[in-house]
């Protein structure tokens, strides 16, 4: 349920620059003192020169560690560019699930993703200022614009402030694969103010939310909750996910009240988030609410949206799970009858045909030894639900042949297919040929 609202398959860093040549503390912070004693100068401070060069020895700070490493370099890489800057040690580590070869520096980690070989992840362990080099070098971007009177550097304060918040946006990923939750929520709420501040042009819309996500993920509901409403109010809501997750932290507060509010307010917006109609049926049967109200708000969705066929798919789930059968296959079969070509309602008649022999197999898995004629009976009606739902995914499959928009679709109706026809291979010949068909279209 608790998820970012993107991508985290590889997690890149933007280094500063890819030519830079590392260089002593000493001489960072010697610069970082020179540039900040020119603003104690009356009259330099009031130049908007002298702010920005005291944020560009900030930001040479921040990057200095990693100088000459960017993400996608691979091992030979970094032996012309790091020069006889050796790793300490190196070791396989699992990082979020998903193994990483880390190579230990003096001054950071580096792990690189075993399928490409490529820097996944950079992680600074000894930075060149003791502090946050991004927030100082913010503050002087910042009082730069406030002194530049005819705003003559607005683009180059512009573009600063998208550079900092993407590098603080980028150190809050890391932070989160790496478990540092506390660390990531800081980061995104960083990258989140730093590109909503004036002249930036380039607001990261999700970094409250995903802010909210690490504070969440990290037990920090309070902070969570306080995130996930200022990214609401600030006009993001994650395709509803900021409602479902506000709910859930009202259920860990024991309010079933507020979290049912949430999880309506959340529905009415976005009827076809799946995650805010699973809590909204849950809640209400915890609360004896008639699930079937859910119902006349999706009614009054389809009204204001009457060409939107995902909201068939919600409903036709909708009262799958209310054990309405004949109901919830008319609501997806209506899809097919609004546009023949939207395979969606076909998929959905095969998913639930799916789950319904996933749910006879393993209530016959759960039977005792000695009740064999009664799991025999199981697996016989099994299979022919199976056989019953192969039609409409294979009808889904024709359906969004050579449409990229469907793609998604196609290739899971194929992987379903795939099990189906396995798990039937024995009743008919034809279903093993079905089967090998299937392998090599998936293959392609």
């Amino acid at each position: 349920m608790k998820k970012f609202f993107l991508s985290l398959a590889v997690v890149l860093i933007a280094a500063f620059s890819a030519s830079a040549q590392v260089k002593s503390d000493a001489a960072i912070n010697k610069a970082i003192d020179k540039a900040k004693a020119a603003t104690e100068n009356p009259k330099k401070a009031a130049k908007p020169a002298t702010w920005i060069k005291l944020a560009k020895a900030y930001e040479a700070a921040y990057s200095n560690p990693t100088a000459n490493v960017l993400p996608g370099m691979g091992e030979q890489d970094l032996l012309l560019t790091m020069g006889n800057d050796k790793p300490l040690s190196e070791e396989m580590v699992e990082v979020n699930g998903v193994q990483y070869k880390k190579k230990v520096y003096e001054r950071k980690n580096l792990y690189f993703d075993p399928a490409t070989g490529g820097i996944a992840m950079i992680e600074v362990t000894k930075p060149s200022f003791d502090g946050d080099a991004l927030l100082e070098a913010y503050n002087a971007y910042v009082k730069a614009y406030e002194v530049d009177a005819k705003h003559k550097n607005k683009k180059a304060i512009a573009e600063a402030f998208a550079r900092i918040s993407k590098n603080y946006y980028d150190d809050a990923l890391t932070a989160y694969y790496l478990g540092d939750y506390s660390r990531s929520s800081a980061f995104f709420a960083m990258a989140g103010m730093v590109s909503r501040t004036a002249p930036c042009a380039e607001p990261m819309e999700d970094a409250l939310f995903n802010a909210g996500v690490a504070a969440q993920k990290g037990d920090d509901i309070n902070r969570a909750q306080k995130l996930y409403l200022e990214s609401l109010a600030a006009g993001y809501a994650a395709e509803g996910n900021a409602y479902s997750n506000l709910a859930e932290i009202a259920l860990e507060q024991r309010d079933s009240t507020v979290a049912r509010k949430y999880l309506e307010d959340g529905f009415d917006l976005y009827p076809d988030n799946t995650a805010i109609l699973a809590n909204l049926i849950n809640i209400y049967l915890k609360l004896n609410v008639d699930p079937h109200l859910i119902l006349e708000r999706l009614e009054a969705a389809k009204a204001k949206m009457p060409d939107n066929t995902s909201l068939y798919v919600v409903q036709g789930d909708l009262l799958a799970k209310l054990g309405e059968e004949e109901e919830a296959l008319a609501a997806y079969r209506h899809i097919q009858d609004m546009d023949s070509k939207d395979p969606i309602g076909l998929y959905s008649e095969g998913l639930y045909w799916f789950n319904k022999a996933l749910a006879l197999q393993a209530e016959a898995n759960d039977l005792p030894y000695n009740e064999y004629r009664k799991y025999d009976a199981l697996i016989d009606q099994m299979h022919q639900v199976l056989k019953t739902g192969l039609e409409p995914f294979e009808k889904a499959v024709k359906v969004s042949e050579g449409n990229a928009q469907y793609n998604d679709i196609r290739v899971s109706a194929l992987e379903h297919l795939k099990q189906m026809y396995f798990s039937l291979r024995n009743d008919d010949p034809k279903y093993n040929e079905l089967y090998k068909q299937v392998e090599e279209a998936l293959a392609k």
